[in-house]
C-alpha cells in the first residue's frame, strides 16, 4: 500500500522517500501519460477533425475513421505527437510525482492532517 500496511497490526509511520523514490514517481507518471497518449491520440484526432468538419464520416465516429484511413496516410491519425508527447511527460512528472511529495510533506508536517486533504491540497 502506498500509505503503510494493510491488516490488523498497529500503524507505523513511513520512511521519507528519498529523490530516488521520487524521480522513480515521476518517471512512472511520465510513462503512463505518454501510453494514454500514444493510445488515444488517434481517437482524439479524429475528433477534432470532426468538429472542424462535420461532413466528416456523415457525422458517425467510426466511419469517420474509416474516411480518414482510405483517404489518407496512417500517420495522419498520429497528427501533433511530438506536442502530445512532450505535453504528456511534463504532465506526468508534475502530476504524479511532486503530488506524492506534496501530499507526504504534508501529511508529515501537519500529523492531524487527513489525508484526503493532504491530496486535494497537494493538487491543487
Amino acid at each position: 500500500s502506498t500509505y503503510g500496511p494493510v491488516g490488523l497490526s498497529p500503524l507505523e509511520r513511513e520512511r521519507r522517500l528519498a529523490l530516488g523514490d521520487y524521480v522513480r514517481l515521476s518517471a512512472s507518471g511520465a510513462l503512463a501519460g505518454l501510453v494514454k497518449t500514444l493510445v488515444f491520440l488517434p481517437v482524439s484526432n479524429v475528433k477534432v477533425r470532426m468538429q472542424t468538419n462535420p461532413d466528416l464520416g456523415g457525422g458517425r465516429f467510426l466511419a469517420a475513421v474509416a474516411e480518414i484511413a482510405q483517404k489518407e496516410p496512417a500517420a495522419n491519425f498520429y497528427r501533433a505527437l511530438d506536442v502530445a508527447c512532450l505535453y504528456a511527460i511534463v504532465f506526468g512528472v508534475l502530476s504524479f510525482g511532486i503530488k506524492e511529495f506534496l501530499t507526504r510533506e504534508l501529511v508529515i508536517a501537519m500529523p492531524g492532517l487527513n489525508e484526503l486533504l493532504a491530496i486535494v491540497l497537494a493538487s491543487a
